[in-house]
């Protein structure tokens, strides 16, 4: 195994870079999600792909109310999710559930403006 030693600078180099390219993997993942979606409602399949989170955490912020406007219409499999609610609740940090969603590019820009400021 080869060890390699990295001064201060270039491990802050480093990191940043990273942090950089997690940064554009997300948002291009998140471009490609968006661009897939249809004008009107989702469903609980459209919805976890945009909000990358799994169908439990939907349909239990579903239940909660905190995705407002998304119902069970009568004679449609599934939940039914307004954009705007799905983009509200992605913006708030996917709370109202019981289940802790981190999000992982409001993280990433956290880190690389920390990083930033040191130096």
């Amino acid at each position: 195994m080869r060890v390699v030693v990295l001064t201060p600078e270039e491990l802050e180099a480093l990191v940043r870079s990273v942090v950089r390219s997690e940064i554009a993997t997300l948002r291009a993942a998140d471009g490609r999600a968006a661009a897939a979606a249809p004008d009107g409602p989702l469903t609980v399949e459209q919805a976890c792909a945009m909000a990358q989170c799994s169908s439990k955490t939907l349909q239990r912020a579903c239940r909660s109310g905190a995705l407002q406007g998304a119902c069970k219409p009568p004679g449609l499999d599934g939940w039914r999710i307004p954009r705007a609610a799905l983009d509200a609740w992605m913006r708030r940090g996917k709370t109202g559930t019981n289940v802790a969603v981190l999000d992982r590019e409001s993280q990433a820009e956290k880190i690389a403006d920390r990083l930033q400021q040191r130096g």
